[in-house]
């Protein structure tokens, strides 16, 4: 498809029911470094003014804004905009490492120390007894095996948009059947971590545009998979599509645990708020 340029627009509203005291805000909306995209002209708007803004690195290398708020405030509007030049990639473009080849395999002493965080397990027990009762490819080839577990949780579960907050965990989304993307995420993750591969957490944007009516294109806030081959660096998957990653995917946070992929997190005194977001994209092309 070449190279395809668009404007994205992200805006996050919240309204409180009288003037608060915020405490400190870290903001996770800034598109990472590894992204297959080129991110030109990005601008964060934060209003109302009356904070100071330090641009940080976080421990897992994700950029983070923090605010600290110099008086109390009745409402929090951020808005992200930026331009982003859609580069077309061939996902499979990468040599595992002969050891790596064929699964299972065993990364180097010194990986597996570094790796540690992503080969932590959760709802181990559940997850093992559920990877029991399943099919599972057996051709030996490590990257057939990486695409056949992504492809088992896509034909196994049902999507739910689900609007509550939170992530299920593992065991949830087994006996409920079903779960959103970052459920789904969840899941594959842990599935690949049992499996003895290093997996991660990625949350970000992923442009869904419509070919046969640009009226239909669409911003999607998402989350995906990516595990760590040798010899390829992290690769991502999309539990929810059931296929690797795409230049349209667009990485804002990469970690070994969902709690830290919140896109906004802060808090304030006790109060009541509404909170709304609208997302738009708009091709050039």
């Amino acid at each position: 498809m070449g190279i395809r340029e668009v404007s994205i627009v992200h805006s996050t509203h919240y309204k409180f029911d009288r003037r608060v005291a915020a405490g400190p805000h870290m903001i996770r909306l800034q598109p990472s470094q590894n992204s297959h995209a080129q991110i030109l002209d990005y601008r964060m708007e934060i209003t109302p003014k009356s904070f100071h803004a330090r641009e940080q690195v976080g421990v897992f290398g994700n950029a983070i804004t923090r605010l600290v708020f110099l008086e109390k405030i009745d409402f929090l509007s951020i808005i992200v905009s930026f331009k982003a030049r859609l580069m077309a990639f061939n996902p499979f473009d990468f040599f595992l490492e002969l050891h790596a080849e064929h699964f299972p395999f065993k990364y180097e002493k010194t990986q597996e120390e570094s790796l540690g965080m992503y080969l932590h397990i959760y709802d181990q027990s559940e997850v093992q007894n559920w990877l029991s009762q399943q099919s599972l490819p057996s051709n030996g080839k490590t990257l057939d095996f990486v695409i056949g577990i992504n492809k088992l949780v896509f034909n196994q579960f049902d999507y739910l948009l689900r609007f509550e907050h939170g992530v299920q965990s593992p065991s949830e989304t087994i006996i409920n059947n079903s779960g959103s993307c970052r459920d789904f995420t969840w899941l594959c993750i842990n599935i690949f971590r049992a499996k003895g591969i290093a997996a991660r957490f990625v949350s970000g944007y992923l442009v869904d545009l419509n070919f046969d009516d640009e009226s239909k294109d669409m911003l999607v806030f998402h989350a995906w998979v990516e595990v760590f081959l040798p010899g390829a660096g992290w690769v991502g998957l999309d539990p929810t599509s059931g296929l690797l990653v795409s230049e349209a995917y667009i990485p804002l946070c990469s970690v070994p645990h969902f709690k830290d992929a919140a896109p906004i997190i802060g808090n304030t005194e006790e109060c009541k708020v509404e909170m709304s977001y609208e997302s738009s994209v708009v091709r050039h092309f």
